[in-house]
């Protein structure tokens, strides 16, 4: 059960007319579903991954140590070893396990379906967050991919429920956990 969710986004905005000035596109031309992107600019994968992370779990209403895992989704962690999950832990004052699922755009899905193994093995709460920074490895100068990435974060604390799960066939079977 999604408890608690929480969103982070940079301040600095990116029009389309903004890439007009650095590459052969138009306004017109890039699809209207993308009039803007967010650059987190100065920001970090773990800057963003802790406001977000800070803001589900004040909604969830919470205790820190009640949290048994920290699942960072993200294909732009802050540097390779250790993973940037580590800080994020550290720096919201996490002591459960932690770390990092790199799954590109799938990643924050990816990272449900690991904190859904692990609540239904007996963890009784789990944060899940799903953040990329893609302005930092992003070639601004193509028109092709350029138009498409931005940056952000986005967080859900999820609690392990007992109860009847949904098999294949559409039948309730009970589970224990869901």
């Amino acid at each position: 059960m999604i408890r608690g969710w929480g969103a982070a986004l940079p301040d600095q905005v990116v029009t389309n007319d903004d890439l007009a000035k650095t590459m052969n596109t138009t306004d017109q031309w890039i699809p209207r579903a993308n009039r803007h992107r967010r650059t987190a600019h100065r920001r970090t994968t773990a800057s963003l991954s802790v406001e977000a992370g800070r803001q589900a779990i004040e909604r969830a209403g919470v205790d820190l140590a009640s949290i048994d895992a920290l699942v960072l989704a993200t294909t732009t962690p802050d540097q390779t070893v250790p993973g940037t999950s580590a800080t994020v832990q550290h720096q919201l004052g996490l002591r459960c396990g932690a770390f990092d699922v790199n799954a590109a755009c799938s990643g924050f899905t990816y990272g449900l379906i690991v904190a859904h193994g692990l609540l239904a093995v007996g963890a009784q709460r789990a944060l899940v967050i799903g953040t990329d920074t893609l302005s930092r490895i992003t070639d601004w100068t193509d028109r092709g991919t350029a138009i498409l990435f931005a940056d952000g974060s986005g967080a859900v604390v999820l609690d392990a429920v007992d109860g009847p799960a949904s098999s294949s066939a559409g039948t309730s079977t009970p589970t224990g956990r869901s």
